[in-house]
């Protein structure tokens, strides 16, 4: 039974979780409100979302959303080399925020199917620190599976359909409540 006081931090690889959701499931992204939600049995302190900004991929509207409800967003562009190849990953920027969080959480989700995180798991566990992946079932390496002290599947609940920009802001406002993140504490809002 997870215990209220333990302090988590969310880290959320975008582009794995993006691509995966795309190929599973069509034109959806991860709902961050909904896994803040789900993990609202912890005291969360931070919840980072890592995304890599691509000419023909517009994600202001999305970065815009999730900080107002206490996300922090690290972006960097896509590198597109000479020869076509393109690269744009944030596995060195989560396990070092990781590592630097270690010390002052409890717990680090990784929302990341990646196996390249293996060994950054065992490292957070060898200091402690419990870690949970958040991942599609079918889409998370096996090693990253045998190493975490916890699974949290993605379904179609922590999904949500893609909104794509709109220049002329005419977008629809959802006025359901949401939570927001501030000071380590889970706030709702009307």
């Amino acid at each position: 039974m997870p215990n209220l006081n333990q302090r988590a931090a969310i880290l959320i690889d975008e582009v794995n979780i993006y691509r995966t959701a795309h190929r599973l499931h069509g034109d959806v992204r991860l709902n961050i409100q909904a896994v803040i939600d789900k993990l609202s049995h912890f005291e969360i302190v931070r919840v980072i979302n890592y995304c890599v900004d691509t000419p023909e991929n517009d994600t202001t509207i999305f970065k815009n959303k999730i900080r107002q409800i206490g996300v922090e967003v690290k972006t960097k562009p896509l590198k597109i080399f000479r020869n076509g190849v393109r690269k744009g990953d944030w596995d060195v920027g989560i396990t070092v925020d990781a590592v630097q969080l270690a010390p002052k959480v409890d717990i680090i989700v990784l929302a990341t199917g990646d196996g390249d995180f293996e060994h950054l798991v065992h490292y957070l566990k060898w200091h402690g620190v419990r870690v949970e992946v958040l991942a599609f079932q079918k889409r998370i390496s096996h090693e990253l599976m045998r190493s975490i002290d916890a699974f949290i599947p993605i379904d179609r609940t922590l999904l949500k359909k893609k909104q794509t920009t709109n220049h002329n802001n005419n977008h629809k406002h959802n006025n359901n409540t949401t939570h927001t993140i501030a000071k380590g504490k889970s706030h709702e809002h009307k």
